[in-house]
């Protein structure tokens, strides 16, 4: 009888684990728009002339649209004109990019605390980021057409675009925030060579 239950039980385990994995999948073909692609991304348009938004930036900038390919709205701040406009901007944040895990090891608590070490001494441009801004939504399917100076990536630093569903607000706690990142390795290849760190 035990022998039984055994067979019985490795029959029926592959097929549970089965239909939990369909149950995964069909939940996230519910979640995205198109299942091959991110949730959240950003799309090159191309890279060009751009009027510069603030002292020290490039004339030349990335143009890109940012595309809600779920199912939820999102919310985005934006600046400048309205979304669709030349001169809509979309809040960015130049953060340095990650150390390769392995690189270098802490020392103390200290280590941690400390800005990252640029071993070139060259120091990101300031994205975006204002008090100044619209809290934007974009509908499922969605997207924003807007450009950020090419200075905004670099060997050493990326760009990231805060977002958070735009669900109904709770009485009490704050919604998760996200963010999508864009690197000097997303630009089309013969563009990334324009990439300057310099302000």
């Amino acid at each position: 009888m035990k022998i039984l239950v055994l067979l019985l039980a490795f029959s029926v385990l592959p097929l549970l684990g089965q239909n939990m994995r369909q149950d995964q999948m069909d939940a996230q073909t519910r979640f995205v728009i198109d299942p091959s692609k991110p949730y959240v991304y950003l799309e090159v348009d191309h890279v060009g002339p751009r009027t510069p938004k603030g002292k020290g930036e490039p004339e030349v900038g990335i143009w890109l649209r940012l595309r809600n390919n779920s199912r939820l709205p999102i919310i985005v701040s934006t600046f400048g004109g309205p979304p669709g406009s030349p001169d809509c901007g979309v809040m960015d944040e130049v953060v340095r990019n990650p150390t390769m895990e392995g690189a270098a090891t802490i020392k103390s608590m200290a280590d941690l605390s400390a800005p990252p070490k640029q071993a070139s001494g060259e120091e990101p441009p300031v994205g975006y980021m204002s008090d100044v801004r619209t809290a934007t939504s974009v509908p499922p399917g969605g997207q924003i057409a807007f450009s950020v100076p090419i200075s905004h990536v670099g060997p050493n630093w990326h760009f990231e675009i805060p977002f958070r569903f735009d669900l109904q607000r709770r009485q009490s706690g704050r919604e998760p925030v996200s963010f999508v990142a864009f690197y000097q390795s997303d630009l089309p290849s013969k563009n990334s060579t324009l990439a300057s760190p310099t302000r």
